[in-house]
């Protein structure tokens, strides 16, 4: 293997990692603002979040992912009698991480 495609392999391994790390960067924003309802046993609309994975080349969970994405960010959820709300920068996170993966797998399909 030549320097360049030794390169390149890291690169898109490393991309690949980052693409499915991003559940990770959200896990305590995720647990603090919506697992009462959604997860930790919780089913709440049917939706377990910690038991949705976070596989977003399945359809099926890509359009949940990017429900709650457009949910969080309009502020439905969580409800608004929730007295912790997420902060700007919970936002900005969930814009970043799953604002990014969501795009990144959208332009994939």
């Amino acid at each position: 293997m030549n320097r360049f495609s030794l390169i390149a392999f890291l690169f898109l391994g490393l991309a690949n990692l980052g693409a499915k790390d991003w559940k990770n960067e959200l896990s305590e924003i995720l647990e603090f603002h919506c697992y009462d309802c959604h997860g930790d046993g919780a089913k709440k609309g049917g939706l377990a979040m910690d038991e949705l994975s976070n596989k977003l080349d399945d359809p099926a969970v890509f359009a949940k992912w990017e429900r709650i994405y457009d949910r969080a960010l309009n502020g439905e959820m969580p409800p608004k009698k929730i007295k912790d709300r997420p902060t700007r920068e919970d936002l900005a996170s969930i814009y970043k991480n799953l604002g990014q993966a969501l795009v990144t797998q959208h332009a994939k399909d």
